[in-house]
């Protein structure tokens, strides 16, 4: 591989780290502002389904919450795992 191929390669992956670092920390802002959707969102409360709204918005924050967790520590969306020739696994 060519000196010129190898910086260029780099720029790209130094470029991917810097965007990982941007997503982790943006994940970790939106985590310490984090509040969850509330109840009070809801309009006019109906006694007959604010049980299960209330659930729903539950969930919905929850979700909100595990993704930010997950994209703080993990911000890459995909994986990439390499074979050398002995067969020798390694994930990026």
């Amino acid at each position: 591989m060519s000196l010129n191929r190898d910086e260029h390669n780099g720029d790209i992956a130094r470029e991917a780290l810097t965007i990982f670092d941007r997503v982790a920390a943006g994940a970790r802002a939106e985590l310490a502002r984090f509040k969850g959707p509330s109840a009070e969102s809801l309009a006019p409360l109906n006694t007959l389904t604010t049980e299960k709204a209330v659930a729903k918005l539950n969930e919905i924050g929850r979700e909100m919450l595990n993704g930010h967790q997950i994209l703080s520590r993990e911000p890459a969306i995909a994986r990439v795992i390499a074979a050398d020739e002995a067969d020798k696994h390694t994930t990026f």
